[in-house]
């Protein structure tokens, strides 16, 4: 009793804040009448929607959030920001928004719509958890006028994520009941045969046996437990369940019918994907290139020691975005073919892109084309982008080596300006400062007064100059130069810093760098020279060394980037494929989305939300004659 008497004073104020805290207003929503001025600009925003305006609606919609945030339109205009966002994948901020519809309209016809897409979010940002926990609260309180399909169907793709694949294919199954459309329901019914006959082990089918007897694909579940018992030797239970399939169909099995299904069980279905290269015309030598490397990636020549077994079909491009596009519909035509790798050029890719994209067939191209990814959730990319390498490079000197001050002399052509203005934003960005620039034309080799210039040197008097000359010695007040051109210009451009006595600066330069040419022309002038490339073959990386090893063996050849790029988003889909991550177009693209620790050669190790390549890039650097890798 003394205990609880010297704790009572605290416990009463714990009690009278607890009730007070309780009985404040959780959500301070209040409905206001809608004036002409809200409806008559929320219905511009949606006009804007349905004429494809989505930047100007969504620039609308968030104004108009601001303006009359109690409207009774508010609700719907916050539903319309999150799902712009949705649709542009950008998951993280379109949560937000629909959070801020259940907590602020739990009354509103918004709030489940809210929810679901919520939970659709959550299971874009691999947060399953989070979203199953949304999806049972949905699903107790449907209500009739919600797409019951929809919830449905998210519901089992998040069971799947999960690995509940049993609750999974019981949640199909009632998208499939409920579902009106005819081509929706056989998609399904073939969507969840695939899973039975390719996904789900013995206790899982057995599972589903006894527990839902009246499942609407449950013949498909005996005879593939029929075949699981043929090949245990388990003749009683192979029979029993080959009786009431006999009951059930009114068909009864031969004995080569039955010898058939017992060696179907180890023998998975072929997967085909496609590849769209080059293989004429005047990309054909990078085509080729880019060809050993993808069949290599799906071990086609190691087909004996190959469970998997993938069939490739290759599709000639000539470069040509016709030609790109009709090979993809070709390839989409056939429900077998699961993903597509390639193209290789700028036009030919952000063709069949957009037609892999109308078709949701997963695509991996192979170009550096900024932002190709944009187009669509189907459409991926895996390719060392000049941004990617600048930033890279960016951020090393600053973080790494306490660089800040640079000076660029880039050559006056399409390249050389958009290397010098990436480098200019990724440098500057991270606090780095650009204290000289100059442009030389392209077809110079004396650089002299580009020199003088950066070092503020006039007219220079050489170090070799006549007795009693004063000489002038240079202004270096940049730490580091930029020089994104050929190795050979770089190398000349090294040479000649020297002979002005501009010493000590540390050289950046581009992958073009990483070459034997650079050294032979740059001698002991390039040394402790920077740059970054997707690969490199003599990397520390036993996976690196490995593919080398092999490339060699198959090819008798060194492979390039070309080849290791092609190499990894062929290993990318035959390793999702051979973990049976996937068994449809769609669970392919959503494996894609959720690798992150791939061991790329080329750098890769997954993707963003967008499906743009996760790189790792390899930092390389000039030591004693060689390129080495730094990082």
């Amino acid at each position: 009793m003394k205990t609880l008497r010297a704790f009572s004073p605290f416990l009463f104020i714990c009690l009278i804040f607890s009730l007070f805290w309780g009985c404040q207003p959780r959500r301070v929503y209040i409905k206001t009448p809608i004036s002409p001025s809200e409806r008559e600009k929320f219905n511009n925003a949606q006009n804007l929607i349905q004429q494809g305006e989505i930047d100007k609606a969504l620039k609308l919609f968030q104004d108009f959030v601001e303006a009359y945030p109690s409207s009774t339109l508010c609700d719907d205009a916050l539903l319309s920001i999150g799902k712009i966002y949705l649709e542009r994948k950008r998951y993280k901020e379109a949560s937000e928004k629909f959070k801020i519809v259940i907590y602020k309209f739990p009354e509103e016809n918004s709030f489940f719509k809210a929810k679901y897409y919520l939970a659709l979010s959550y299971y874009h940002l691999n947060q399953y958890y989070k979203a199953e926990k949304i999806l049972i609260d949905i699903c107790q309180h449907i209500p009739v006028s919600e797409n019951k399909a929809a919830i449905f169907s998210l519901m089992g793709d998040v069971k799947n994520k999960l690995g509940k694949r049993v609750e999974a294919v019981i949640w199909y199954e009632k998208v499939w009941k409920v579902e009106k459309r005819i081509d929706v329901k056989d998609g399904i019914k073939t969507r969840v045969s695939l899973i039975i006959n390719r996904v789900l082990k013995k206790k899982e089918l057995e599972e589903i046996l006894n527990k839902y007897p009246n499942f609407f694909l449950i013949n498909d579940v005996k005879l593939r437990l029929v075949s699981y018992y043929l090949n245990e030797g388990k003749k009683k239970k192979a029979d029993k369940l080959l009786l009431e399939l006999q009951q059930a169909t009114g068909k009864t099995l031969s004995p080569e019918e039955v010898k058939r299904l017992k060696r179907s069980l180890p023998t998975p279905a072929q997967p085909l994907v496609g590849v769209l290269l080059p293989l004429s015309g005047k990309g054909r030598g990078y085509g080729e290139r880019c060809l050993k490397g993808i069949l290599l990636g799906m071990k086609i020549f190691n087909y004996e020691h190959n469970d998997l077994k993938v069939k490739l079909l290759i599709e000639d491009t000539s470069t040509n975005p016709e030609e790109a596009k009709n090979a993809v519909l070709r390839l989409a035509s056939n429900n077998n073919v699961i993903a597509i790798i390639g193209p290789l050029f700028k036009k030919e890719s952000k063709a069949a892109a957009t037609i892999a994209q109308e078709k949701k067939i997963p695509i991996i191209t192979l170009t550096p084309l900024e932002e190709i990814y944009k187009i669509g959730d189907f459409v991926f990319r895996n390719s060392l982008t000049a941004r990617l390498e600048i930033s890279t490079i960016s951020q090393y000197i600053i973080k790494d080596l306490n660089i800040v001050t640079a000076a660029v002399i880039y050559p006056n052509n399409t390249f050389g300006i958009k290397m010098k203005n990436i480098f200019w934003d990724e440098f500057t960005k991270r606090g780095g400062e650009i204290v000289e620039e100059e442009r030389y034309k392209e077809t110079e080799t004396d650089f002299q007064s580009h020199i003088r210039r950066i070092a503020h040197l006039g007219s220079y008097t050489p170090r070799t100059g006549r007795s009693g000359v004063k000489r002038r010695y240079p202004i270096v007040h940049f730490q580091a130069i930029f020089i994104p051109d050929e190795p050979e210009k770089g190398a000349m451009i090294a040479s000649q810093l020297e002979y002005f006595d501009i010493i000590g600066v540390l050289l950046l330069g581009t992958h073009l760098w990483d070459t034997p040419r650079f050294i032979k022309t740059g001698d002991k002038y390039v040394n402790g020279a920077i740059f970054a490339d997707g690969f490199f073959k003599n990397s520390n990386s036993l996976y690196v060394s490995d593919f080398v090893k092999e490339f060699i063996n198959t090819f008798g050849q060194e492979p390039s980037i070309l080849e290791a790029q092609a190499y990894d988003a062929a290993r990318i889909i035959y390793l999702i494929l051979s973990q049976q991550k996937a068994i449809d177009r769609e669970t392919l693209k959503d494996a894609l989305f959720s690798i992150k620790d791939f061991p790329g050669v080329s750098g890769l190790r997954g993707f963003t939300e967008e499906g743009e390549n996760i790189k790792q890039l390899y930092i390389l650097k000039v030591e004693n004659g060689e390129i080495v890798e730094v990082k």
